[in-house]
Formats: structure tokens, C-alpha cells, sequence
């Protein structure tokens, strides 16, 4: 390897980790060990360091660790005299980088990047086929997956829309539990694409989800239905937003359902049952609230002619209440569906990014990919081993639905 990349390559990241090392002591010393670190606007670990290094970082002393890992990484920078082989100290400092820099990654970066370290030209046609090669390879584990979620007791799913540049209303859905994550492109949100992934058709365990029309059809094959409470929490706050004094029924709903979850989640952490009678006031303060939402605006018409907002959701409220309130009669099933929301704002973060896939195939690809890496790391396989494993033919499976 050319002795000039390697120095630019290992002075470079030197400097970078230098660098990063001082803005962390700057931050720590303004804002202190255990304030919150994250991307904007997203809920999920740094993606290249948990990858790398298996650390979940969550406030900013954790990054500490990572970059003291990150410094034993880094390599003197070579000799003028003398030569040496200098591809494993510049690959060594070129991980060093990408926990110092930590952050998503496009195609042509990637390129960019892998010319950088090696010393010699890298295509992004070059990257592009090595994501196919690898989005081939999974075909077996993604049916494996599929297998796994149906018979899973609770699943979450989700769903978002995604700039693809080709015809049609592209969406990228999730499907998940604690520790299997799969997704799935389609360039349509409606009854086709959720059929076409055969996960929810026959599915006959608890489904946990927004009310979005498209899963209505199951709901009669399923064990169980549980609204995700935070997005009622938000259309709730939506109608007080209209009028904080005529919507206050709204308020006591929202707090219902809040002092419902901290009820169960007290009661879980205990081991102990929940407190029935507690449980029975929180339900009647809910209908109640839902009762005075519906009186009062019932004739309470909208400046487009059609039922108030507050109507609509009242009487959604109260036709639904079994499905918002599944979770505090099985401890299984969790009041929201944060985790599925979650799982998606990766897939968003890398649209802006990109700025959008080129094809529903390469959008498919991304998924299938996503799918495996995810829940191997959730399975503690670090994603290097994982995409070795699947290059060599023997890609790794999940075993059973967790």
C-alpha cells in the first residue's frame, strides 16, 4: 500500500480523534455527563458505534469508553525511511475515524471513504454491487425471519413513506418484537403490500399498531388488538389544541391512560398484580371523559361541514376502548408502539441522507439488509460477523420468536 495514503490515512485520524476528544471534555463540562446524545429528532443508539463495538451509547459520559477505544486504535505515522506494511494500521485508523465521526453513511461516501484507506480507486458501482451480492444472499434468512414473527405471542408494526424514483406511493413498513426487526418496501401502503409480505395474513396473536385503516382486515383472525396509546395522546392533544376549555375532556383522558400505564409499569417492576380497584377508577374516569366529549360536540360543527374533530375522536375512543386498554389486562403487550416508530426513523435518517432509492428493488434490498443486521445485533452477532457469515453461504438465522 502507498506509504503517502497511509500517512495522510493515520496523521488524519489522529487528528479527527484528537479533535473529538476535545469536543467531548467541552461538551461534558458544559452540559455534564448525563445529558441525552442521539441523532435529531430519532430514538435509537449511535448506529457505527454499537455496530463496532457493541456499546450502547445513550448520554454523552458513555462516548467517553468509545473514544478511549477509539485512541488505542490509532497508529504512529510511518517512518520516512523505513517501510512497513501499512494496511493494517490504516484500516485500524480508519475505524478509529468512524467511531470518532460516528454517522450514516451514502453509497458514494462509502466509495470515497474505502479509496481512502486502501490507496487505490473504488467505484460506487463497486459498492452498489457488494450491497446486491449481500441483499441476495439473505433471501433464505429474511423467510426465516417471516416464519419467526408469526408465531410470535406480541408483534408491533409500522409503516413510513420514502422518496423512491420511480411510480407510485412508496412506503417502507416494519414488523417487529424485542428482538426480531423486519422491513419491507412496497410502492403502495394498502391491503396488496400487507398481503404480499405474508406476515399478517393468518396472524393469530396480539397486534400492536396505530389505527391506520389498512390492518383492519385482520383484526378478526388476531388474538388481540392494542391501539399505541401515544398516538392517541397526540390526537387528544390535538383537540384540546382547538380549545383548551371546551376540549378539557381531552385532558382528563390523556392523564387516564398515563396514570393507566404507570399503574401496570409499577406493577410489572414489582411482580406484584395490579391494583384492580385503582385500575376500575382510571377506566371510568376515561369513559367519562369520553361521554362528555361526545355531548359536547355533538352539534359543535366543523368549518368544513363534517363532524368536529373532537366528535370523531370521542366516538373512536369509545367504540375502541377494548383496544386501548388491552394493556393493562396482559402484561405482555405494551401501551405504545414506540419501538416500531423507532425502528423506522433509521430508515428516514437515511433518506436524508441519500435523498431516495433509485428503485423498489434497491429499496427491498436496503430492507432485506436492515432486517439482518438489525436483529443480529440484537442477538449480540456483530454485524461484521454477520455479513461474513452471509457472503460465505451460511448466513445467520434467528431460532426462535423473542
Amino acid at each position: 500500500m502507498s506509504r503517502y495514503i497511509a500517512t495522510r490515512a493515520i496523521r488524519g485520524a489522529n487528528a479527527l480523534v484528537t479533535e473529538a476528544e476535545w469536543m467531548l471534555r467541552k461538551a461534558l463540562a458544559e452540559k455534564g455527563p448525563d445529558t441525552p446524545v442521539a441523532f435529531p429528532n430519532t430514538a435509537y443508539y449511535l448506529p457505527l458505534i454499537l455496530g463496532m463495538t457493541g456499546r450502547q451509547v445513550e448520554t454523552i459520559g458513555q462516548l467517553e469508553p468509545v473514544l478511549q477505544h477509539a485512541r488505542t486504535l490509532l497508529h504512529p505515522v510511518p517512518s520516512e525511511k523505513n517501510w512497513t506494511p501499512y494496511l493494517g494500521e490504516t484500516l485500524d485508523c480508519g475505524m478509529a475515524t468512524l467511531l470518532a465521526a460516528e454517522g450514516h453513511t451514502s453509497v458514494s461516501r462509502a466509495a470515497a471513504m474505502m479509496a481512502a484507506l486502501l490507496g487505490a480507486p473504488v467505484s460506487t458501482g463497486f459498492v452498489s454491487r457488494c450491497l446486491a451480492r449481500l441483499g441476495q444472499s439473505l433471501h433464505e434468512f429474511e423467510a426465516a425471519l417471516v416464519d419467526r414473527l408469526r408465531t410470535a405471542d406480541v408483534l408491533g408494526t409500522d409503516e413510513t413513506p420514502v422518496n423512491v424514483a420511480e411510480p407510485g406511493n412508496h412506503h417502507i413498513f416494519t414488523v417487529r418484537t424485542d428482538a426480531l426487526v423486519w422491513y419491507g418496501a412496497a410502492d403502495n401502503r394498502g391491503h396488496a403490500a400487507l398481503d404480499m409480505f405474508a406476515i399478517l395474513p393468518g396472524y393469530r396473536g396480539i397486534l400492536v399498531r396505530d389505527d391506520y385503516g389498512g390492518y383492519h382486515k385482520y383484526d378478526a383472525a388476531l388474538a388481540g388488538v392494542q391501539l399505541c396509546c401515544a398516538h392517541l395522546l397526540r390526537d387528544l392533544q390535538g383537540v384540546i389544541d382547538i380549545d383548551p376549555v371546551t376540549q378539557a375532556w381531552a385532558g382528563q383522558v390523556q392523564q387516564a391512560l398515563r396514570d393507566a400505564a404507570t399503574l401496570v409499569e409499577a406493577a410489572t417492576q414489582t411482580g406484584t398484580p395490579v391494583d384492580t380497584a385503582k385500575l376500575a377508577e382510571l377506566r371510568w374516569r376515561y369513559d367519562q371523559g369520553v361521554l362528555v366529549g361526545i355531548s359536547v360536540n355533538l352539534s359543535r360543527r366543523w368549518h368544513n361541514g363534517k363532524n368536529h374533530p373532537g366528535l370523531v375522536l370521542a366516538r373512536r375512543l369509545q367504540k375502541k376502548a377494548a383496544q386501548v386498554w388491552l394493556f393493562t389486562t396482559d402484561p405482555r403487550v405494551p401501551w405504545t408502539n414506540n419501538t416500531s416508530e423507532q425502528a423506522l426513523r433509521m430508515v428516514k435518517l437515511q433518506q436524508k441522507i441519500s435523498g431516495c432509492w433509485r428503485s423498489l428493488h434497491t429499496t427491498q434490498t436496503f430492507c432485506r439488509i436492515r432486517s439482518y443486521l438489525t436483529t443480529a445485533r440484537n442477538h449480540a452477532v456483530r454485524p461484521l460477523d454477520a455479513i461474513r457469515a452471509a457472503l460465505d453461504g451460511a448466513p445467520w438465522m434467528p431460532t426462535h420468536a423473542t
